[in-house]
């Protein structure tokens, strides 16, 4: 008799490799939890990430902006994790990279001038080729 479909959780832990991946996630997210309750309010809702390697805490953050806020943070994070007996002999921070297109906060684009506008209309007229001069003419119509 079939069986319904698999929870993804439940696939995870039967497979011995996904098993060790998921307990890693699990204790990131354990850490990541334990760093932010001690770094103040805007700072800790920017760190994304956190693992150890070697008695060194690996902190990433969403911007180069946040890591230099965090960097300057990092002596009074330690202290704070060795007195909760942390073993922690450094603190580095790093920048994650987003893979979410980047939004341009540039200024608007500028209209053409009308005189513009009609050189570049007259332009596609005389062309023989039928793709550039409607191109062309588009241009010329963004006045």
């Amino acid at each position: 008799m079939a069986r319904g479909p698999n929870s993804l959780t439940g696939v995870l832990k039967s497979s011995g490799i996904a098993r060790d991946l998921l307990s890693q996630a699990q204790d990131m997210q354990r850490l990541l939890t334990r760093v932010r309750k001690h770094l103040p309010s805007p700072l800790e809702s920017h760190c994304r990430a956190a693992l150890i390697k070697k008695r060194q805490l690996i902190l990433f953050v969403d911007s180069p902006a946040w890591a230099s806020r965090l960097r300057y943070y990092s002596r009074n994070l330690k202290s704070l994790l060795l007195r909760e007996g942390m073993r922690v002999e450094r603190v580095s921070v790093r920048v994650m990279i987003s893979d979410a297109p980047h939004r341009h906060k540039g200024k608007a684009a500028k209209k053409l001038s009308t005189e513009n506008a009609s050189l570049i209309r007259q332009t596609a007229e005389g062309i023989g080729d039928e793709d550039l001069s409607a191109a062309l003419k588009r241009l010329g119509s963004h006045v």
